[in-house]
């Protein structure tokens, strides 16, 4: 994804507002709100059980609070949590951060001359109360029921992006509910997947429209965007600014590394390509496959964004998933640019290793096979001949050892769901569990003595992605291209998706520059 942006346009800017562990959660259905709460001047709000955890940062002002429970505060500038203990009265102001169990009697008040206002991300177990006390408002920015909750401990997040005219972004599946709130400008959203509503500034209590897959909802200023669980949406911005907010099953850290990739992707311009890189990219980041002959580190990261620019025109990027865990991001992604006056689409998939909030490796495979076939640079092969439990991380290792590596066609009936769906099929490959036969036959033909190895494996929420290299002597053909007696070394990233323990889907990119090598295509 080391690609650039149409120049002409302005990069997508990405902030932190709120991050934070909820410890609990609430059973549900539940309300899932982001809402402002003005404090007026001498203003206190009484002791009180919340319904459910808040997580709120201060806007302006300052407030005293006493809590008669363990609360978390991060003051501003910090990313060190300080737990507060019971009985304790405390101040937070500007930008301080504060986590409220919603087991915790609390009770808060304006301090010194001036109002307050805090931004709080909060779930209830039922509808928000609209009285409050005297001098408190409670506004509502944008709130809905949702339908499911990942496991405590939780991550809750606010983030401010603001997306120029003519730019896409896709938010992740975050494993819990998301909040899309447009603060200004105007977008358009379109669901990908899951469910969603659209609520609007007039009525943001819960009475909201459906969001539809595939047809487009206009908002402005005040709109906002509920996903349940699973859903992910695309918006394409006109200058608007957004507060993305998500109750998520991932570590803060796991979150942090997500939004570094995506806020990259986001990001990229050919106007400066040295400084994204030096935004984004660790001084000694590794890239092991430098796919399109780049240099190593920061020189050959902004060196390929400015050739990229130079060569070709109308660059975007555009996320299709992400996974985490501990330091590791997969991400499947699709590029489109224009050349010689057409526009080409390129898929592929990076897995990306995080340190110090920056990315230090890369594992890449883009689609080599479709973008010579695109751009026709050179022949692309040909088609392949026509002849020939609910553990995700146990499923691919069985789909690397059992299936692919031993060769074991018994395994593809209870390893793959009967309406599997593989979404990068080679040409001339039958769809379903037959098209992995058929792949893996011919695969075996083509290398008799092949071992598949793992480099990398990244699994969450439901799948596995994996970094293999396969290794082998070509003895026979492989799509159109004849055997070379060579020993070939051929590496990839493939995600599969997991449920019950069976493959349901499937997206698989390989380097397959080896093997055109050996022919003259």
């Amino acid at each position: 994804m080391t690609q650039s942006a149409d120049q002409s346009t302005e990069a997508t800017r990405t902030d932190p507002v709120i991050q934070q562990t909820f410890r609990t959660l609430v059973s549900t259905p539940a309300f899932f709100a982001l809402a402002h709460f003005d404090y007026g001047v001498g203003a206190s709000f009484p002791p009180a059980k919340g319904a459910g955890p808040v997580a709120f940062r201060v806007v302006r002002g300052t407030l005293e609070f006493t809590a008669e429970g363990v609360v978390t505060k991060t003051p501003a500038g910090s990313r060190t949590a300080q737990d507060i203990p019971a009985g304790q009265t405390f101040t937070v102001t500007a930008d301080d951060q504060l986590v409220v169990p919603g087991d915790v009697v609390h009770s808060a008040r304006t301090a010194g001359d001036g109002p307050a206002r805090i931004l709080g991300l909060a779930l209830f177990a039922g509808e928000p109360a609209q009285q409050f006390p005297p001098g408190i408002t409670f506004e509502p920015l944008t709130l809905g029921p949702v339908t499911a909750l990942p496991a405590a401990p939780a991550t809750a997040s606010v983030r401010r992006f603001t997306l120029a005219a003519g730019r896409h972004r896709t938010s992740e599946d975050a494993g819990g509910p998301r909040i899309l709130h447009v603060e200004s400008g105007t977008l358009t959203a379109k669901l990908r997947s899951g469910t969603g509503t659209v609520t609007r500034a007039a009525d943001p209590l819960g009475r909201s429209d459906p969001l539809t897959a595939g047809q487009p909802a206009e908002l402005s200023a005040g709109d906002g965007v509920l996903l349940q669980a699973g859903g992910v949406v695309e918006v394409e911005g006109d200058g608007a600014t957004v507060l993305d907010a998500a109750v998520g099953g991932r570590s803060g850290r796991q979150a942090d590394n997500v939004a570094l990739v995506l806020g990259y992707a986001d990001d990229v311009s050919g106007d400066a390509p040295g400084q994204l890189a030096a935004r984004y990219f660790a001084d000694s980041y590794l890239l092991h496959d430098a796919v399109w002959g780049e240099e190593v580190g920061l020189t050959g990261v902004a060196g390929l964004a400015k050739a990229g620019s130079t060569r070709f025109s109308g660059w975007s990027a555009r996320i299709d998933d992400q996974a985490a865990q501990d330091d590791l991001v997969a991400t499947r992604w699709a590029l489109t640019f224009v050349h010689q006056g057409k526009e080409v689409g390129i898929p592929g998939i990076t897995i990306t290793r995080v340190r110090e909030g920056k990315m230090a490796e890369g594992w890449e495979a883009p689609d080599v096979n479709e973008l010579l076939r695109q751009t026709g640079a050179a022949s692309a092969p040909g088609e392949l001949d026509a002849d020939g439990g609910d553990d995700v991380t146990a499923t691919a290792g069985r789909f690397v050892y059992d299936l692919w590596s031993a060769g074991d066609l018994t395994v593809v009936d209870t390893l793959f769901a009967p309406d599997y769906t593989n979404h990068t099929p080679l040409a001339g490959q039958r769809p379903g569990r037959d098209g992995v036969r058929q792949f893996v036959a011919r695969w075996r033909t083509a290398f008799p003595d092949v071992n598949v190895s793992v480099d990398l494996l990244v699994v969450d929420r439901g799948r596995a992605v994996v970094r293999w290299t396969s290794r082998g002597t070509h003895r026979g053909g492989l799509l159109g291209i004849p055997p070379s007696g060579r020993y070939l070394t051929l590496s990839g990233i493939t995600v599969l998706a997991v449920r019950a323990g069976a493959i349901v889907e499937s997206w698989q990119q390989w380097d397959i520059r080896p093997l055109l090598a050996t022919g003259s295509h």
